[in-house]
């Protein structure tokens, strides 16, 4: 039995809407957990309701999950150290 595609668009009623929020955020937080376990990588996700109240996962210090993206993102144009995708395919090879 497969699940219904169900198609993309802004759910009408307000207490449909709150709980399809409150579940899906627990979803994407879950993947975000299972993600930085499975790769061993550090994850940072932010959201902010329709009412603007704050949710936020980190995978460690959410402070330090920014710092690091605010760093990568201001030294972009620099080479950076860590090895490309494609040089972590071509060591596997």
């Amino acid at each position: 039995m497969m699940r219904e595609k169900i198609k993309i668009r802004k759910i009408d009623c307000w207490p449909a809407r709150q709980v399809t929020f409150s579940k899906r955020r627990r979803g994407i937080f879950k993947k975000a957990g299972e993600l930085s376990i499975l790769c061993e990588s550090e994850v940072g996700v932010i959201i902010f309701s329709q009412t603007g109240k704050l949710f936020d996962f980190s995978s460690s210090s959410t402070k330090d999950v920014i710092a690091r993206y605010k760093n990568k993102s201001h030294t972009s144009g620099e080479k950076s150290d860590q090895p490309t995708f494609d040089q972590l395919q071509a060591d596997e090879r």
